[in-house]
Formats: C-alpha cells, structure tokens, sequence
C-alpha cells in the first residue's frame, strides 16, 4: 500500500512515518506540508491512501479532496486536531477520522480498514455499474451533529455560494458544503430536477408549475413555497 502524508507540522509527518514502519506492506511515497503540493503529489505519485489534515496553510484538507477528481482519490484517513469536520470527512467517504495525539493502535486499525476497502474496491465498482442506484439518503449536520435525511422526504435543494442547503418537509433547513451539482449527481435524476441555476426540485413534491414573465415560470411546492422555474429549465419538468 502506498501512502502519501499531508501534515503542516513536520513532527506530525515524522511520527506518522514512524508508526507506518510496522505494516510489512505499506510505503511511505511522500510527505507535503501544504494543500497545494498536495494537490499536485497525489497526481503524480498516484497513493492508495491518504492520511490527511485538515489545517493547512493554503487549503484545507476537504477543499484538497475536492481539488481532484473521484477516480483519482485514494483511500483518506484524517489526521486532525480537530473534530469538527468529521460529518464532511465522511461525507467524502473517509475510511476514518483521527484526532492527535494519533495512538499507534488505532492507525493501525484505520490503515487495516483502508487495507480492506481497496481490496474490494474493483467488486464494489462493478456492483455499482450493475446497479446503477442512486443515494436514498444523504448526511448532513443538524444540531451538532451528523444525521441522515431520505431523499424522498427533500423539498428542494438551494445553491448558497460553496455550500447547498437542503430544504425538507416541515420546513427545516440542512447545509452541506460543496457545489450543487455533487449533491445532486447523488440522487434520483428522475425524481430531482434542476429549475434554474441555484435550485432544484423534488418532482414529489411539486404542486403546480404557473406561467410567469418571459417564458419563466412559478414552481409551487406542497409546502406553499413558491420557487422561480427558468425558461431554460423549462424542458425538465415537461
């Protein structure tokens, strides 16, 4: 297993190399201080894990994952003082979250973890490719902490600069860092449908389409909430 190790601190990195030394197949194939060597060591060196930081000087851990694209992602455990991140870190799929001082054991237990999951990961890439299904729940951070919201019970889904805020029946509001387009690329394409360039709807609950100025159009929702549908959305919803 090849390991790359993004740490700002350089005692960090060192330990980190140290407790790897006891897995007979792991190879340490570099160290970076910063999001954007990172970024760049991850293409070249191509790991299959990635123990990662949150904190760094330039970028942050989450935003370096976001940098690349999911067919180039190795497996990533963080490493972190800080615990906050955690819902995020999964939302990324993480195969764990550790916080500093980092225990021997329980590296090792997060580096035998990702040891599995690359060894299934060809099997589960063609379940996917023969299932084909997509997300019927999605984590998001209510009160602290990390909680599960079905898709069947999302109203709509708005764009708000890096994040998405995720609208459900009864008229709670979840947010969820990253574009729209990732969130949505999770769910049901039949059920969910872009109106315009921040929203997207719930097909479900949709309650009528008014005609508008323009060529646009009113979207109203079960809820009484009314939403602006763009012309050139327009063919979605037909």
């Amino acid at each position: 297993m090849r390991v790359l190790i993004v740490d700002d601190e350089p005692l960090a990195r060192r330990r980190l190399s140290r407790l790897l030394k006891s897995e007979t197949d792991v190879t340490v194939v570099g160290e970076c201080a910063d999001g954007e060597s990172a970024v760049k060591a991850l293409a070249r060196a191509k790991p299959d894990l990635l123990l990662l930081d949150v904190r760094l000087p330039d970028m942050d851990g989450l935003a370096v994952l976001d940098a690349i694209t999911s067919s180039d992602r190795p497996s990533v455990i963080f490493v972190t003082a800080y615990d906050r991140y955690a819902v995020q870190a999964f939302e990324r799929e993480a195969v764990d979250y550790l916080l500093k001082p980092v225990d021997g054991e329980r590296l090792r237990a997060a580096v035998d973890r990702a040891r599995r999951r690359g060894a299934s990961t060809l099997a589960r890439g063609f379940a996917a490719l023969r299932n084909g299904r997509p997300s019927e729940r999605l984590l998001v951070m209510h009160r602290g902490r990390g909680v599960f919201v079905r898709a069947a019970d999302i109203e709509w889904i708005e764009a708000r600069r890096n994040a998405v805020a995720i609208h459900v029946a009864g008229g709670a509001a979840h947010k969820l860092r990253g574009p729209l387009a990732r969130v949505v690329d999770r769910l049901d394409a039949e059920r969910f449908r872009r109106i315009s360039r921040s929203a997207v709807v719930n097909l479900d609950r949709v309650k009528a389409i008014e005609p508008w100025f323009h060529g646009d159009g009113i979207v109203v929702l079960e809820s009484g909430r009314r939403l602006r549908l763009s012309r050139r959305f327009r063919q979605q919803l037909d």
